[in-house]
Parts: structure tokens; C-alpha cells; sequence
């Protein structure tokens, strides 16, 4: 029973009448089944998304289920099974469906299917909460501009109304004359800030006409595609975004910040992803688009500890809390990046009061074996560490140098600064805007990730679990490693594995940047909604 006004015009009748069917019912069948069933099993009650966080207009029937809520809070407080559920708006059938369809967001939600209520009613049943919530919230992966473009003004406001064509209504009646009341001012109101970037009053809203939102929408329409069309002139396309060492100007190959931002999303648990072995996170830029939490990429500069991953982790996770950005955050590694991360958790694990709690761990197709065998590749002579670190340094950087001819003069060479001052030589054609400093530098940097790989060994393995993103064109095909490149020799904890297409380079690019991407926000919202979030239905 629904009897929605504000508040200045509630009577103690609506009142009445919205808590007959709540209250009056919820306490009889609370008295009766203690006497009649004193070994009841469950006693639900279906509670609203109204209750816990209001809704304007709805005072009466937040009230009326609260009181249901706080019956079942008792109940538990004596040992008697109780349990409110606070749902979000239903899907498939009832109010919601006939009138508005199921496409409509409703303060930040989406309708929830009668399926996807049935399965959280099965979780819900099994825990011990007395008062539950179950929405599907609405997380849009484009900006408001694009979405606007593909939902029109009119549409969406004939939507609130219970009209399926607002282009056949009179261009001249306005919309206080449509029938709009307090109510449907609100969700107007919410409606076209929300999702058109518009800011009007309740007084402007009743004034609008049919032919006032035609001239809005035409003007919106015009507005988006001359965005769109700067974008298209401006920013960089994803195909020009570097992939690796060959491709990245100075900047890029001598990071100088730790922490960068990747994307514009301001909240939300954020994430941190750990550089590969070329040292900045450019090439994980399109991924981090897609992404519908903040996004911070971890570089090493040239201020970063060299002698071993456990100081290089250690010195991570100082920038990572001096960042402020609250108690939990998620983690991700790209290639070699996943071994960085698998000390860093390692360290979280052992002093877990001391740093933030990670939700969610992330491999992007990387793994501490899969490291070992590319070190071991790099291997071709037997001759002091740096020579192999130099060559390893130069197949990254995809030059077109003769490889054969480079190793027999590294082999020639006797000191470090020789062999860098000549690979640094050789490099310069392929570097005009680079100095031979630079690349030594560069270099440096380089040659310091190889040593602490090499190095390190994990003083014990994970606890928690773990999420791979693995290429579909991997290592495990050519070399002696698992399907889960060998992740259950440093993790005890479960190994969710998804096999996403492209190689080591690529799919972390374009489309298959999206696709992996909606991957990771549904792991995402399922861990910052828990027993709420189900899918985006």
C-alpha cells in the first residue's frame, strides 16, 4: 500500500493505511508463530531500498518498514530466526515494469530480475544478518555526453509520465499541465542531472513545454557531436598508444612520477597497477578507460630502491599510503608487474595492520615462473650477468640491430661502462631524442629489475585468492608451465583463471582492453556489493 506526499501533506490516515499491511501483519505473525511454530526455521519479511535510504515522498512507508526491520532485529536478539529484506527496485513484473519498462535507473539502480532475486533470496537465507539490502546498482561505462546521445530527452521523460510517445503530445502543453507533482518533479529532476547534465527547479520543470524539450534535445544532439568530433581531432587513438620500449619517448622510458592517475573515475575502492619489466604503465592507459574505479599506475623512476623486490615493494607501498585514499584498494600486475604484486601481498599478509586491506588481486597474464623463463631465455652466453642483462635490454627494445654481431662485441668488451657506452652507441639511431646519458639511464633501470628477478625468492606463498588474466597465445604452450602459469607454487589461496584472446601485447588494446575490462568491474562491484550485486541484468 503506497500513499507517497511530502510530508507537509501526510495526513495520520496515510499513515494508517501504510502501516495496516506492514506493521499490523509483521507483529501478528511475529506473536502467533512463537506459540504456534516455536520451531520455525526462517521468518522473511520484504522490506525496501526505501527504508535504508529514503526516498522522497515515501516517509510513511520507509516508516512502516523499518518497524518490520526492527521486529526481525529482535527476534535474533532472542534466538528466533528474522530477516528483513531491503530490495531495490523489481524487474519482470509489479509497478515498475508496466509503467516505466525495464531499462529505467531509479536513484542509481536498475530493476533486478525475479532470477536474480531468487538466487540472493537463497544467500540471504543462509547468513545471519538480521537486515539485508538487494539492489542492482547502475554503473554506466560511458560518459553522460555519449549516453545522452543514445537516449533522448523526450523518451526519458516520457518514461516517468507512463508515456510511450511524447512526440505525439502537444508541443505546446507543459509538463505541470502533463499532470507532474511533487514526485515526479523529484525523479525528473534527479533524471536530467543525472543523465543530461542538467540543473532545473522544481518551478522551471513545470514551466517546461513539449516543444521546449525538442529545442533542449536538438541542442544537446548538436552540443555531443561537435564533442565528439573533438575527440576524434584531439586525443590519441588506441592504436597509437606505445606498446613497448621501442615505442616510448623520454618521459615514458625514464618514468618520473611513481604514481600516476589512468582515468578520470573519482570514486570507489581505486586500483593500483604494478608496471611490466619496461617500467611505466603507458601501455595499460586504454585498459584503465574501462575500468569503473579510479585507476592508479605504479612506475619505477630512477628514485626507485635497485637491490632486491622486497625493498622495491616495501617502497610501493609507502606511495601507495601516502596517497590517502582509504583502508581497502584493489591490485593488479601486468607481466612482470604479477611478481612485484606477489611481494607486496606477501608483505601485507605478514604485518596486515600496517598497510591497506587489498579486496581483490589481479594477474594480468604475468606470474613470478613466467619471469624465471624469460630469464632463463635471456641466457645465451656464459659471461657476467650485465652482458645478458644488456642483450635481454636490447631484444626488448625491438630494435632492428644484428644480434649476432651484438653479442660477439659485448663479449669483446671487458668493463660495464664500455658495453653500456657501446650498446648506448648502437641504440642511438632508433633514439634520436634520447642521449646516450639517457639510455644509460634507462638502461640502468632496466638492468636493476632483471637483478632483483633474478634474485628473488618468495619467502612463502599467498594466502588469498587470485584472478589471471591470461593471453590466449601464452607462454604454457611453448614452455614447461601450467595452465595457471604455475600461480599454485606461490599461492594457497583459489586461482580464478579467465583465458581472454590476444598475446602478451595486444590484449590489453582496444576492444579486447573492453572486454577484459568488464571482466574486472564485475569482480569489482561483486566485492564492493557484497550479497547485493549479482550482474548488471
Amino acid at each position: 500500500v503506497l500513499r507517497d506526499a511530502f510530508m507537509e501533506n501526510q495526513t495520520v490516515r496515510n499513515f494508517e493505511e501504510v502501516c495496516a499491511s506492514k506493521v499490523s501483519s509483521t507483529m501478528n505473525l511475529d506473536a502467533l508463530s512463537r506459540d504456534l511454530c516455536p520451531q520455525l526455521q526462517w521468518f522473511v519479511c520484504f522490506s525496501s531500498i526505501s527504508c535504508g535510504r529514503g526516498n522522497a515522498g515515501q516517509s510513511n512507508y520507509g516508516y512502516a518498514n523499518s518497524v518490520m526491520e526492527r521486529i526481525c532485529e529482535q527476534r535474533t536478539r532472542e534466538g528466533l530466526p528474522g530477516l528483513a529484506i531491503q530490495w531495490g527496485a523489481i524487474g519482470d513484473v509489479g509497478v515498475i515494469q508496466d509503467t516505466m519498462g525495464s531499462g529505467v535507473v531509479i536513484g542509481g539502480t536498475v530493476p533486478q530480475t525475479i532470477r536474480s532475486c531468487l538466487s540472493v533470496l537463497d544467500k540471504f537465507l543462509q547468513q545471519n544478518h538480521p537486515v539485508v539490502l538487494s539492489c542492482v546498482p547502475h554503473v554506466p561505462l560511458e560518459t553522460s555526453s555519449s549516453k545522452s546521445s543514445k537516449q533522448s530527452v523526450l523518451s526519458a521523460v516520457g518514461k516517468i509520465f507512463g508515456l510511450s510517445d511524447m512526440s505525439s503530445i502537444n508541443p505546446e502543453i507543459s509538463l505541470g499541465e502533463l499532470g507532474m507533482d511533487s514526485l515526479i518533479g523529484v525523479e525528473l529532476r534527479h533524471l536530467l542531472e543525472r543523465e543530461f547534465d542538467l540543473m532545473l527547479g522544481i518551478p522551471e520543470l513545470r514551466k517546461l513545454t513539449v516543444k521546449d524539450l525538442k529545442k533542449l534535445e536538438e541542442t544537446m544532439k548538436s552540443s555531443v557531436e561537435t564533442s565528439n568530433a573533438n575527440v576524434a581531432s584531439d586525443s590519441p587513438k588506441i592504436e597509437e598508444v606505445p606498446l613497448h620500449f621501442s615505442e616510448l619517448d623520454r618521459k615514458q622510458l625514464i618514468p618520473k612520477d611513481t604514481i600516476v592517475s589512468m582515468n578520470s573515475v573519482k570514486s570507489g575502492t581505486p586500483l593500483f597497477i604494478l608496471h611490466p619489466i619496461e617500467g611505466t604503465v603507458v601501455m595499460l592507459y586504454p585498459l584503465a578507460q574501462f575500468i569503473c574505479v579510479p585507476v592508479f599506475g605504479i612506475q619505477y623512476t630512477s628514485e626507485a630502491p635497485g637491490d632486491s623486490l622486497e625493498e622495491l615493494a616495501a617502497w610501493y607501498w609507502v606511495h601507495i599510503k601516502k596517497l590517502n585514499v582509504g583502508d581497502t584498494i584493489f591490485l593488479a600486475g601486468y607481466s612482470f608487474g604479477s611478481t612485484l604484486v606477489l611481494e607486496m601481498i606477501l608483505q601485507a599478509e605478514r604485518q596486515p595492520h600496517q598497510y591497506p586491506q587489498v579486496q581483490e588481486i589481479i594477474i594480468l597474464d604475468g606470474s613470478h615462473a613466467v619471469a624465471s623463463v624469460y630469464a632463463k631465455m635471456y641466457k645465451y652466453f656464459d659471461d657476467e650477468e650485465e652482458i645478458h642483462a644488456l642483450f635481454s635490454f636490447v631484444v626488448i627494445l625491438g630494435t632492428e640491430i644484428n644480434l649476432v654481431e651484438y653479442k660477439e662485441e659485448m663479449s669483446s668488451l671487458f668493463s660495464t661502462s664500455d658495453r653500456i657506452k657501446c650498446t648506448a652507441y648502437k641504440l642511438q639511431p632508433y633514439f634520436r631524442n634520447l642521449t646516450p646519458e639517457e639510455l644509460q639511464v634507462a638502461f640502468d633501470l632496466f638492468y636493476n629489475k632483471v637483478k632483483m628477478t633474478v634474485k628473488y625468492v618468495p619467502k612463502s606463498k599467498l594466502r588469498k585468492p587470485i584472478t589471471l588474466f591470461k593471453a590466449m597465445e601464452s607462454l604454457d604452450s611453448k614452455h614447461n608451465i601450467s595452465k595457471t602459469y604455475d600461480w599454485e607454487k606461490n599461492c594457497d589461496g583459489h586461482i580464478t583463471l579467465h583465458t581472454v584472446k590476444g598475446t602478451h601485447k595486444d590484449f590489453i588494446q582496444g576492444e579486447r582492453a573492453k572486454k577484459v575490462a568488464e571482466l574486472i568491474n564485475d569482480i569489482f562491484l561483486g566485492e564492493m556489493f557484497p550479497d547485493i550485486y549479482l550482474s548488471r541484468e
